[in-house]
């Protein structure tokens, strides 16, 4: 296997396992993030409904104290004429006395309720703004963490082996540079007598063809 692919064979291998583990972790923080931001969302909803009923049990009791004021002015008419009318005027005022007071206790207590409520909602809301940036923060770190050490991994035997790989490279870019006649002399004085020994080689054998040429008719007609 070569250089190339056992480094990308390792790092791939490791960002696998960073990617695994990543998603581990990302598997019970957003299960736990899921469950909180339900939560929030319930107790919003609870919140919404403690609202429209405490404004319910106001409106109820503004209600029963005109209601009070009415069978007041009732008793008042009917008295000087009719005093069992007027007594169960009075009577019906007062039950709308007490049911209204019923009805201020018990806005008391969804008051009370409420603002329980509305700071547990605060409280929620930060505590899931919190874990979503530790979580977006902690995942950074991860990755970096894990890419890093997949990069540095045994640094000198990564080197050692792009040396070879640098080396067998080279040797193979010689062996085709000499088989197809590139390798050439790098001196350029060398290359110069080169090409002057060969001239003279080439002229003294022409000189010599030549001469040889020019005898032969001589030795025919003797």
């Amino acid at each position: 296997m070569s250089i190339i692919k056992r480094l990308s064979a390792t790092l791939v291998s490791r960002i696998d396992q960073a990617v695994a583990e990543i998603e581990n972790h990302d598997a019970v923080i957003q299960a736990s993030l899921k469950e909180l931001a339900q939560k929030t969302a319930a107790a919003k909803v609870r919140l919404g409904q403690l609202h429209r009923e405490q404004q319910q049990l106001r409106e109820r009791a503004s209600d029963l104290r005109a209601g009070e004021d009415q069978w007041h002015e009732r008793a008042l008419r009917c008295g000087r004429h009719d005093e069992d009318n007027a007594l169960e005027c009075l009577r019906r005022a007062r039950q709308c006395r007490h049911e209204a007071e019923r009805l201020d206790a018990l806005e008391t207590d969804y008051k009370l309720a409420t603002e329980k409520l509305e700071t547990s909602i605060s409280t929620l809301e930060q505590r899931l703004a919190d874990t979503r940036h530790q979580h977006t923060l902690l995942r950074a770190r991860h990755s970096t963490q894990q890419a890093m050490a997949a990069s540095a991994a045994s640094p000198l035997r990564v080197c050692d082996e792009l040396g070879e790989s640098f080396a067998r490279w080279e040797i193979a870019i010689t062996e085709a540079e000499l088989a197809g006649g590139l390798e050439t002399s790098s001196d350029p004085l060398a290359q110069q007598f080169d090409r002057q020994e060969e001239e003279a080689s080439l002229r003294a054998e022409l000189n010599e063809l030549m001469a040889g040429g020019i005898a032969a008719p001589a030795e025919d007609r003797s």
